[in-house]
Formats: C-alpha cells, structure tokens, sequence
C-alpha cells in the first residue's frame, strides 16, 4: 500500500452527511460484477483530477444491473416518483483522499433519467431499453436485459438474488468495491 493509499479516508463515504435530504432513490435486485483490469488500460479512461484507486494493487472495472425505484427530489411534489432499470459500468476512483465511484457509461431505460442526468451532472447516460423479469416461480431469480439504442451495447445476465449480508467488513475487497456511496 502506498503512502497515498493509506491516507485515503475508506470509512467516510459509509457515513450520512451532515446536509439536508435532496432527495430519495431505492436500488433493488442489483448484481455486482467485477473484473481486474490493468491500471495502465484504465488510466486514459479518467480525467486526470482523479487518482485510479486499487485494493492491494489491483484496479477494478465492474458491471451493475438494477432497478431504480421511488426516485425522488425535494424540487417535486410528494406524489411524483419514477423507476428505471440502469445498468453501469464503473472503475474506482478518489479524489484528494475521497473514495469514489468513475462511472464509464450509464444505461437507463427512462428518457427524463437520462436528460437529467446527463444536464444536471453531466454524467454519460445514455437511453437503453431494458427489462428485469422474474425467472419461473422463484422470485429471486431474475434474467435482466438491456440494450442501448442504436444496439451498440447490450448486456443479459440472469442472477439469483439472496438475503441482506449487511455492510461490508473494512479492508476487504467487498468493502473497496461496495461502501461507496
């Protein structure tokens, strides 16, 4: 671990800020997957304000299918909500000893996530058309599909979804891939 490394705050981004809500999002049936990736494929993929992040010397690129649900924003009356499906694929990053989440590119299957996203913060969404359905008789398998338009990117999984483990032990790899919110 390098002396950067070790000055990189891992607790802080599992802990509510101290600002009031802007608002509300529920992410369900997700799937994590992950894969090594060299550092130097990565590096021109990130503006270089950030630092690419690695868990004892590994760099991380993964895909996250999932539901987006009851999203809110304060600037909305109460009865306004909407869900999409999204489906990301992200690199791990920090900034000045803050850990975060590099989004490469972002699929929504929801037209006004996609403006709005990519307006307000700038971030690389892009429409897909996209499903998640439930596998025969058990809930908790799910075949999610997702297809960019124009069909330059498409992705299908199918995945069982388990039980809550609860948040992640520090210094693992579960915790450098996951605790970042």
């Amino acid at each position: 671990m390098t002396a950067t490394q070790s000055a990189i705050d891992r607790l802080g981004p599992t802990r509510r800020p101290d600002l009031p809500i802007a608002g509300t999002q529920q992410w369900r049936s997700l799937l994590f997957l992950h894969w090594t990736a060299p550092v130097e494929l990565l590096r021109p993929l990130v503006p270089r304000a950030f630092e690419l992040d690695s868990h004892d010397g590994v760099a991380y690129v993964g895909l996250v299918p999932f539901a987006m649900q009851k999203i809110w924003s304060v600037r909305w009356p109460r009865f306004i909500a909407f869900n999409f499906l999204e489906t990301n694929v992200r690199t791990y990053v920090h900034y000045r000893g803050r850990p975060g989440v590099y989004f490469l590119s972002l699929d929504a299957s929801s037209w006004l996530a996609v403006k709005g996203a990519r307006m307000g913060w700038g971030l690389p969404y892009y429409f897909a058309q996209a499903e998640m359905n439930r596998k025969g008789a058990d809930p908790s398998l799910i075949r999610f599909h997702s297809r960019r338009r124009g069909g330059i990117g498409h992705v299908t999984v199918e995945y069982e979804t388990g039980a809550w483990l609860g948040a992640s032990r520090p210094q693992t790899l579960e915790h450098f891939l996951l605790e970042r919110y």
